[in-house]
This record gives C-alpha cells, structure tokens and sequence, in this order.
C-alpha cells in the first residue's frame, strides 16, 4: 500500500516522464521532485535514506532491487558521502575536526525519534575537542 506522499511522487513524475517525452520538461526536475519526497520522508541518518531511496526505486519502476546488491551498495555509497561532506562543511566552518564532530552528535543521528537534551554551542565545540 502507498501513502499520500508516495501516491503524490509517483503522480508528479509519471507527469514529468510525460513531459520530458514530449520534450517539455528537464531533467532536474525529476531531481527536485525526488528531494522534495526525501526531505518530506524526514529522517537524519544515512542508512534510512539509502534504505528509502531503494524502496522509492522499486515503486517507481516496479523493480527488486534487494538489500546489500550492487545497486543498493551506490546509493548506500552516495548517502554515506552525503552525510560526510556535510560533516566536513560544518566541520570546516566550526574549526573542529569532522570526524570529532561526527562523533559528538552521533547520540543525536541515532536517536531521532526520542534525542538527547540540545546542547549549547559552546559545549558542542569542547566535545569536538576545540579549547
């Protein structure tokens, strides 16, 4: 069974598919589509998006693509890299080390539903290890 949201994605780009045939559409379109789908999906880790990025593929083109193929190991591959390169800027912006970072809020990423108390800015610079 689909939901709203899905029904909605799947109805946006069967109409874009339609255009682009007939040559009235971009390609990026598709692309905004789909990253409207995901941030409407809502979830921070990696790992969920990959997941759901698998799922969105198989009802768009009612294909199997299975759980740790070599398809789903390039998306899973392309969220990962997502999620580090926004480390990285954040990282680079704040002066700390990405991968202290990545570690300061991993607590946060892995406890979306239920996450720890915020924490200042300040303490989150010192947990990164920034005097």
């Amino acid at each position: 069974m689909t939901t709203a949201s899905e029904r909605s994605l799947l109805m946006q780009m069967s109409k874009m598919l339609s255009n682009r045939l007939d040559g009235r559409t971009l390609a990026y379109d598709v692309g905004d589509a789909l990253h409207t789908y995901m941030t409407d999906y809502g979830r921070w880790h990696w790992c969920d998006i990959a997941d759901e990025a698998r799922r969105v593929w198989n009802l768009m083109f009612y294909d199997t693509v299975e759980k740790d193929s070599a398809m789903d190991a390039v998306w899973t591959a392309a969220a990962a890299q997502a999620a580090d390169g926004a480390y990285a800027a954040v990282a680079a912006a704040l002066g700390v080390d990405r991968f202290a970072l990545r570690e300061a809020v991993e607590p946060w990423l892995y406890a979306q539903d239920s996450p720890p108390p915020p924490i200042t800015p300040q303490r989150l610079l010192e947990m990164c290890g920034h005097e």
